[in-house]
């Protein structure tokens, strides 16, 4: 009779075992193999891998409005704030240290560079390389060329290829932009100008001091990202002319490399050269 009895019980347990059994499983809905039939957790959870965003920057150039590309190079179609009638025919500027400020006033920091040149299309648009997370954004800020602590001559590989570097009697390091172009004089004679921004030499009856001469731009907005994302940048070219200092090219056109003066008043001009383009997702 004990034998009978224990095989009743055996056989009225063993469904209950076989049940609990097959109610163990993934118990995370966050997991990729989550099982909603599981009441018990195995630990055999597994998760997909965080996908990144991608973020693109993207800069686009205008003369007060006027679009400036390539393929307007050489044309004396452009008027400056102080009158001089000009062309653009050459653009470059490195961009660096780039941030986006989050909404609770952290900032994530980039360790891209871009040298951007006006004649290829390819260097305006670039991916940043580092991770950042959805959510929002409450603007983008970048330094127009390299910082004290980067901007080391012969660091730069790829700069120093295509002659980017600032000359050692100046400073040393790298050139923050090029803007270069003709345009018509007192004597209504067509000349050139080579806006160049770097290091700023100061020299002094007693002393030469180098000033770090980069600009940091900060632009605020609001924006969110969701995906995927192209964010673009304005530059207005008219804007190195005017504001706040009124740029006469007859008495800043060449050789304003070693001019101290005129690389300062590059540097105030830059606070308003970029302004916020949009973000497409």
């Amino acid at each position: 009779m004990k034998k009978i009895n224990f095989i009743i019980l055996m056989l009225a347990v063993l469904p209950l075992v076989i049940t609990s059994c097959k109610k163990k499983g993934c118990t995370d809905a966050t997991a990729s193999n989550y099982d909603a039939n599981a009441k018990r957790d195995d630990g055999t959870c597994t998760y997909d891998p965080y996908v990144y965003p991608h973020i693109t920057l993207s800069f686009e150039h205008n003369f007060d409005g006027s679009i400036v590309s390539s393929s307007s190079f050489n044309q004396l179609n452009y008027s400056n704030q102080a009158g001089n009638i000009l062309s653009v025919e050459h653009l470059e500027y490195l961009v660096s240290n780039i941030k986006l400020y989050k909404s609770n006033g952290d900032s994530v920091v980039f360790s891209d560079y871009n040298l951007s040149n006006l004649s290829d299309m390819n260097s305006l648009s670039f991916e940043l390389s580092d991770h950042i997370e959805e959510g929002s954004y409450t603007g983008i800020g970048f330094d127009l060329g390299f910082n004290s602590s980067n901007n080391i001559s012969g660091s730069y590989t790829d700069l120093n290829a295509v002659n980017w570097s600032w000359p050692d009697m100046l400073g040393g390091g790298y050139h923050n932009m090029k803007l270069e172009g003709k345009f018509i004089d007192t004597n209504t004679d067509t000349i050139s100008y080579a806006y160049h921004m770097g290091k700023a030499r100061e020299i002094t009856a007693t002393d030469t001091t180098f000033h770090d001469n980069h600009a940091f731009i900060k632009l605020n907005t609001s924006f969110n990202i969701e995906n995927d994302a192209s964010i673009s940048i304005d530059m207005n070219i008219a804007e190195w002319f005017k504001n706040p200092n009124t740029w006469d090219l007859n008495a800043y056109n060449n050789m304003l490399m070693p001019n101290y003066t005129a690389q300062i008043m590059m540097k105030d001009n830059s606070s308003n050269v970029f302004s916020w383009g949009g973000i497409v997702q």
